[in-house]
């Protein structure tokens, strides 16, 4: 990939397109507060979409790292193993969006064992929060972003889930699995209330 060796890797996937609640401009604020303390490479693997109003605003935030080789944008990757590639050399995953569902992104983190820098966010920090594992800071509170991002850049990284435990959540099999059993407990229910209102015509 080119990566330089002996730095720290930090990365983040995340669309560019024209979507703030990502936040991608507010964690490379951080950074640019901090690119005098500490030798890290920032990559952010996603491309701006057809829109470029957002992506243009992180291009512009994020100079002073690039002027010092201290960001690397990849664009749009759709090779999910070179993602793969990624995040296996990386040393952190970060997730700085304001608001998710999932998101896949972490569960991809996961998936490679990466310690992760998540906002309080999305069922996967959720599940990070239920296992003590990971660092969850608040979506809007980017003083606690540079404060556990320093402490983990001067060697405290946060605990890495257990693979298995994402597996077992976010596995496609065993998701499948949950909504089967899901869809039978509420057919089963909605049968038994069939009956019931049977019983009081």
């Amino acid at each position: 990939l080119g990566l330089p060796e002996g730095r720290f890797i930090i990365v983040t996937v995340a669309s560019l397109g024209n979507n703030s609640v990502k936040q991608v401009d507010k964690f490379v604020e951080v950074l640019n507060s901090l690119r005098s303390e500490h030798d890290f490479l920032y990559v952010v693997i996603g491309g701006p979409g057809p829109i470029r109003t957002y992506a243009d605003l992180v291009y512009q935030t994020a100079q002073p790292l690039v002027t010092e080789g201290k960001v690397l944008f990849t664009g749009a990757v759709s090779d999910k193993e070179t993602i793969a590639q990624f995040l296996s050399s990386a040393d952190l995953f970060v997730h700085p969006s304001a608001t998710e569902g999932g998101p896949i992104a972490v569960m991809e983190a996961l998936a490679c064992e990466l310690p992760v820098l998540s906002t309080d966010t999305g069922n996967t920090a959720e599940l990070l929060r239920k296992h003590d594992c990971g660092c969850l800071v608040g979506r809007y509170d980017y003083a606690e972003w540079r404060e556990k991002l320093v402490e983990i850049l001067r060697g405290e990284p946060p605990r890495i889930l257990d693979r298995a435990i994402a597996q077992q959540h976010y596995d496609w099999p065993n998701v499948a699995r949950r909504y089967i059993q899901l869809y039978d407990t509420i057919f089963e229910e909605a049968g038994k209330r069939s009956v019931a209102m049977k019983a009081f015509p």
